[in-house]
């Protein structure tokens, strides 16, 4: 009996160890696995937190060199008053110094020329990117652009992403890298108080814009070539864009004469008063190419007048219409009350108002000057009349 009794307990004994020598292997197994899911949860979480801050460092390089891209004095950094447009070389210099101003995982970025690409780019089609051999064309969508790539995949002296557990995987090392590309293109829709309440025939922005160089035509002449709509003849200054006048579409042939709108597609005739209240606050919904614009009956002679003021007031100032964003549309020919398409938006300067009642001349000079026609109330893609929108990313 204590034979049986002992053979039973060792037995017992060494089922015990092997239970105790299964088990241990069960928590090991477990414990690698929960180690390997830690380290997928950290790690890949910090994977996709660097991920979002190349992202960041990306958008933002590329709209600080997009802002470069035409020349203007008001912007000292870009350090390109008087550079040609595009202007690649300034673009690129702003983005790649650009880069420390942000941070992944706690490291200043550092970017390289080969990290940014400056060049026009299809913005139907952005993964194409960029080339400087381009020509863009008049739809519009073809247009100056940053491209900027933030790498954090061990390829330049940003390193890799830092790992935490997944060394114990065997992983080396995780890799991740961001593109932005930001464009200054020519804006398809006029958001809220972005125009003034004018309209100009499409022939008659023609016959002062010179749309193989998207710049105002240049006069060759002190003679006025429209002197017969302006009534008093206008000096020109050769060289310099020309002084034209705008007239009521009554008082003046289709391509000399613009109109006064309610900046509205629906019939909605208003006061003299009205539409000298429109010249502060815009339009009060969002108009864009291809959409009706309502022209408005009567000469309103004393809009007419208050254009003289606000034009002498300096751009930027409340109330100021020296520099203004205008809708440019098919034709005036359908009169007052019509609703011709808008098709495109232009930029002009105004230089005063002359004349009395149905004499009343609004003159005017083309403008692209970024320094007066960029348009942070613009958005969408249109043909290139001078008024340009504020830098922005595609995708």
């Amino acid at each position: 009996m204590r034979n049986a009794h002992t053979l039973r307990t060792q037995r017992r004994a060494i089922s015990m160890k092997k239970q105790k020598g299964a088990v241990a292997i069960m928590v090991a197994l477990l414990l690698l696995m929960l180690l390997s899911f830690a380290a997928l949860a950290i790690d890949i979480g910090n994977l996709m937190v660097a991920r979002t801050q190349a992202q960041t460092a990306a958008d933002a390089a590329a709209l600080a060199g997009a802002q470069c891209l035409y020349a203007q004095a008001s912007n000292a950094s870009c350090n390109n008053a008087s550079a040609a447009n595009p202007d690649w070389n300034d673009s690129q210099t702003v983005a790649v110094s650009f880069g420390p101003k942000n941070n992944v995982e706690g490291a200043a970025v550092q970017l390289h020329t080969s990290d940014v690409a400056t060049g026009y780019v299809n913005v139907t089609n952005v993964a194409a990117g960029v080339s400087q051999a381009t020509v863009p064309v008049a739809s519009g969508k073809i247009v100056p652009a940053v491209q900027v790539t933030v790498h954090k995949d061990g390829t330049d002296s940003n390193g890799s992403v830092p790992l935490y557990l997944a060394q114990m995987l065997n992983i080396a090392s995780l890799k991740t890298s961001a593109t932005a590309t930001a464009v200054v293109a020519s804006p398809g829709t006029a958001e809220v108080g972005a125009l003034f309440p004018i309209v100009m025939s499409q022939c008659l922005y023609n016959s002062y814009w010179n749309s193989a160089t998207n710049s105002p035509k240049l006069a060759t002449s002190t003679t006025d070539p429209q002197a017969a709509n302006n009534g008093t003849p206008i000096p020109q200054t050769i060289g310099q864009p020309y002084i034209f006048g705008i007239r009521a579409s009554y008082q003046a042939a289709n391509c000399n004469a613009g109109q006064w709108t309610s900046l509205s597609s629906a019939n909605s005739q208003l006061g003299s008063d009205a539409i000298v209240g429109l010249m502060t606050s815009g339009n009060a919904s969002p108009m864009s190419i291809g959409q009706p614009i309502y022209l408005e009956t009567g000469l309103n002679s004393n809009a007419f007048h208050n254009v003289g003021t606000c034009s002498q007031v300096p751009a930027g100032s409340a109330g100021s219409c020296a520099w203004v964003t205008v809708a440019v549309v098919s034709n005036v020919t359908g009169g007052q009350g019509s609703t011709p398409p808008i098709v495109a938006f232009g930029c002009l300067h105004i230089l005063n108002e002359t004349g009395s009642g149905s004499n009343a001349v609004i003159t005017v000079q083309m403008g692209n000057d970024p320094n007066y026609c960029k348009n942070s109330q613009m958005d969408g893609i249109g043909p290139n009349y001078g008024t340009i929108m504020m830098p922005r990313l595609v995708q």
